[in-house]
């Protein structure tokens, strides 16, 4: 029920809180450093340590969290459960005879995609002439998530992303049909990082 990002001094700080999740009845906020997880210290750590902790698949279903807090530190349970944030938001805007689509992606999550095609197949129903995708302040989250969205956009014959492995270059090509003739806009500010960049470039 959080996203997280590492602060500028390297520790894994809380950059979102999704309301009525386990974090938020716990008393997370925005700002807290997340010091430990059960018995693992996160001073320091990289924010995938404490992702991967967390979502490794085990049966966990508590967490102790270390926090700070300014100069307070605490410990809060939280309680495993399955969630689906509401990730992707939908508008229509009028420009003269013209019809914008709008669609704010906030996080990049295992639900995403779908929320996302759904909204736009619902924007393309009402014969919109051009569309905004907003990824201002949007930390990242799944690649994946970014491939199937590009893919809507794209047919077969457009890279969506590419990796270098010692030299061992990796094309990825969307798994679209089609490729979109009407304009696309994509907003972006200082925070939009990882997989919403990728997003932009493509």
């Amino acid at each position: 029920g959080i996203e997280i990002v590492n602060n500028s001094d390297g520790n894994i700080e809380v950059y979102n809180v999704f309301e009525s999740t386990p974090a938020d009845r716990a008393g997370l906020q925005i700002g807290d450093i997340i010091t430990s997880v059960n018995s693992l210290n996160l001073e320091g750590k990289n924010s995938s340590v404490f992702s991967i902790y967390v979502g490794d698949g085990e049966v966990r279903t508590t967490y102790e969290i270390g926090v700070r807090r300014g100069e307070e530190t605490f410990t809060l349970s939280l309680t495993k459960e399955h969630i689906i944030i509401p990730s992707v938001f939908k508008e229509v805007f009028t420009s003269g005879d013209k019809k914008i689509g709008y669609l704010q992606v906030t996080i990049l999550s295992a639900t995403t995609y779908h929320q996302f095609a759904t909204m736009l197949e619902e924007l393309e129903e009402e014969k919109i002439d051009g569309l905004i995708i907003d990824v201002r302040g949007n930390s990242g989250g799944r690649l994946d998530a970014v491939a199937n969205m590009m893919s809507l956009f794209l047919d077969s014959s457009h890279i969506i992303y590419q990796t270098d492995t010692k030299g061992d270059i990796e094309k990825f090509y969307s798994k679209g049909s089609e490729t979109k003739t009407y304009p696309i806009t994509v907003l972006v500010d200082a925070n939009s990082a990882s997989a919403s960049e990728i997003l932009a470039a493509t």
